[in-house]
């Protein structure tokens, strides 16, 4: 047998610098990641390579994208920023190793070898941050590919990314409180975080407070404890709460809602227009409701002063191109905003979530959101009232608040949703924006067959595998 071989197979080694210049695409990401949890070895070559090209980078990354965001996320937007210092730092390394493994037997005794005690130690590995993270412990190691043991990852600004040794995938965005506890295992204690887990790390698990659990069946999810939501984008999750009794599958475009010892499952329902997108239809800086493609959307008074726009002063719409704006000047004295009709069910729940900016500090701009059962009227007093809440603008200017939520029951097939700007707003100088309307199905989660959390048959199987 040939003293010479390869240490790493070509198209691993070629995959590892696609996957450290940002050229990676998302196919390519996933036999990366399959390849890791396969062979120790590729494990302890992508650990090198990333510190080699930490070395010669200046900085890690030139922004605050995360490699999951930017190749595993299904998305129109991709980087392009391609980090050739790291590349090339990442093809030294390999080919050092590969140059050493090579050699014969006799002259590999007096050379050093590049691999002596590296091991893959901890349970995962720092795999991205960005320029401005910031860790909580100064002593927190930042060169991509470092080592992470069992413990704590607390990051106050930024965003961070973190792979586990069975090449589950973590970004975490600060302020954030996360730890590693096995490695297949991790647990969330404050923050935000976004899941890829591909079939090697399946059963990658998240433990949450309150005694919640989060499990992946195949998945890309996501957690965000400031609203108290887990999101299912790919394949599969189960979440248990033992407190509550709840063992329960997601499948992908639905949340589960935990608050106030209560919990829900959210399945998203048909909202045409519901980002105010044009689809190439703006030719100005504004334009009026009735050029929105689907036509759902109709103002409350025909000369409502809503328009379509894509920015004002700093503002930017949240998602997409365009954003609604409520435009007028002083007190409110005639309602001027929106209204839509949906489809519901007679006795089912739902919920309405949308977002809201100010582009200056001036004043604070209120909406009022009603929800009428029926088709609309040009009289409010001929609809009956199913919710209402008046919802302030009160964010910092140029930022949208946080989702914004009104729940209500339906009392037949037509319900009519209603956003108008409120009598109580001054917008004196300053404006309501509106964007990222949605609207969903209320359920109840999936229970176990006891309130003292005992496990279904169907649950215990899960558990077995």
């Amino acid at each position: 047998m040939s003293d010479m071989h390869c240490p790493i197979d070509e198209r691993i080694a070629e995959l590892i610098v696609r996957y450290l210049d940002h050229s990676i695409n998302e196919q390519e990401l996933a036999d990366l990641q399959q390849a890791l949890a396969d062979d120790p070895q590729a494990m302890l070559y992508f650990r090198i390579a990333t510190m080699a090209a930490s070395n010669i980078a200046a900085r890690p990354i030139a922004g605050k994208r995360t490699i999951l965001e930017t190749h595993a996320i299904r998305s129109s937007r991709r980087a392009t920023l391609v980090r050739t210092g790291m590349a090339i730092a990442a093809m030294i390394a390999l080919m050092l190793l590969g140059w050493f493994a090579m050699l014969p037997k006799s002259q590999k005794a007096n050379k050093p070898d590049p691999t002596r005690g590296l091991t893959v130690s901890g349970v995962a590995l720092l795999s991205d941050f960005s320029k401005d993270a910031v860790f909580a412990d100064a002593n927190q190691p930042r060169s991509l590919g470092a080592s992470l043991p069992v413990g704590r990852l607390s990051l106050t600004a930024g965003t961070a990314q973190v792979m586990f040794n069975s090449t589950a995938v973590v970004d975490l965005t600060g302020p954030c409180d996360f730890q590693m506890t096995e490695p297949n295992r991790g647990r969330l204690m404050s923050g935000a975080l976004a899941a890829f887990v591909p079939q090697g790390a399946h059963g990658f698990t998240v433990d949450l407070p309150d005694g919640l659990r989060v499990i992946d069946l195949g998945t890309r999810f996501a957690v965000n404890l400031h609203d108290s939501t887990v999101r299912v984008d790919e394949g599969q999750i189960r979440v248990i709460w033992e407190k509550r009794g709840v063992d329960t599958r997601l499948s992908a475009g639905t949340e589960f809602r935990f608050a106030d010892d209560k919990a829900d499952v959210l399945t998203p329902m048909p909202l045409a227009d519901g980002g105010f997108e044009l689809g190439g239809k703006m030719t100005g800086d504004t334009a009026v409701v009735s050029d929105l493609p689907a036509g759902k959307w109709l103002p409350v008074q025909p000369d409502s002063t809503v328009s379509i726009t894509g920015g004002d002063r700093g503002l930017r719409a949240r998602s997409g191109k365009t954003m609604l704006g409520f435009y007028g000047s002083g007190r409110v004295r005639e309602p001027r905003g929106v209204q839509r009709v949906v489809s519901t069910e007679r006795g089912r729940s739902y919920e309405l979530r949308f977002y809201l900016a100010r582009q200056t500090n001036r004043n604070v701009p209120s909406i009022d959101v009603d929800v009428f059962d029926g088709l609309p009227s040009a009289s409010t007093e001929q609809l009956s009232v199913l919710a209402h809440q008046t919802f302030q603008a009160d964010g910092p200017a140029e930022t949208w608040t946080d989702a914004q939520t009104i729940r209500f029951t339906a009392r037949s097939q037509t319900t009519t949703l209603r956003f108008t700007e409120s009598p109580k707003s001054d917008t004196a100088g300053v404006d309501p924006f509106l964007d990222d309307v949605s609207f969903y199905l209320v359920n109840e989660p999936a229970r176990t067959d006891s309130s003292n959390g005992a496990d279904t048959p169907d649950s215990k199987r899960e558990q077995s595998k």
